[in-house]
């Protein structure tokens, strides 16, 4: 397992960063370095918590780009160093792995 660190919103809607550990690599899981999130309105209404369902820490962005920066031994359509254009799943993953951790610096 390798630290990760990603810059998420509280409840305070402050910015915070927060540290987690990532898990080990499996065979069919790529490993992203994003480059750049793109956020819409619907978004900034998860941050502000105006539709009273957020869970917080929340990372909002749907679309994600990034280059491939590792892969797994069963990945045969992506390889390191490609660049890729990821939406809405991308974002359900991240803030399932921001829901693991809850230590914030």
């Amino acid at each position: 397992m390798a630290p990760g660190n990603v810059i998420a919103f509280s409840c305070l809607r402050q910015v915070h960063s927060c540290d987690f550990m990532r898990r080990t690599l499996k065979r069919v899981s790529v490993v992203l370095q994003v480059a750049h999130c793109g956020i819409c309105h619907s978004d900034l209404h998860q941050v502000l918590n105006e539709w009273k369902n957020t869970k917080f820490p929340c990372l909002p962005g749907h679309e994600i780009t990034g280059i491939v920066t590792e892969v797994g031994a069963n990945v045969t359509k992506f390889k390191v160093r490609l660049s890729l254009h990821i939406t809405l799943c991308a974002a359900i993953l991240h803030l399932t792995v921001l829901r693991r951790f809850n230590r914030w610096r």
